[in-house]
C-alpha cells in the first residue's frame, strides 16, 4: 500500500500496531502486509477525520 502527499498541509500515517510514517507535506509512505488481518491507521494531526482500515485476506 502506498500513501502519497502533495501540498502544504502536514500529514502522517500511524498504525495501531506502532508502524508509522514521517510527518510530511510531500512524498510517499509504503507498507507491505505479510499476514492476514485488519490494520487500523490514522493521521495523528487530524485524528479520526483521516483514518481507515486495511484488510488483508
Amino acid at each position: 500500500m502506498t500513501w502519497t502527499w502533495s501540498g502544504v498541509n502536514q500529514h502522517n500515517v500511524t498504525f495501531d500496531d506502532g508502524a508509522k510514517s514521517a510527518t510530511q507535506s510531500a512524498g510517499t509512505f509504503q507498507r507491505a502486509f505479510s499476514a492476514a488481518g485488519s490494520y487500523s491507521y490514522h493521521c495523528t494531526i487530524h485524528g479520526t477525520a483521516m483514518s481507515g482500515v486495511i484488510t488483508v485476506r
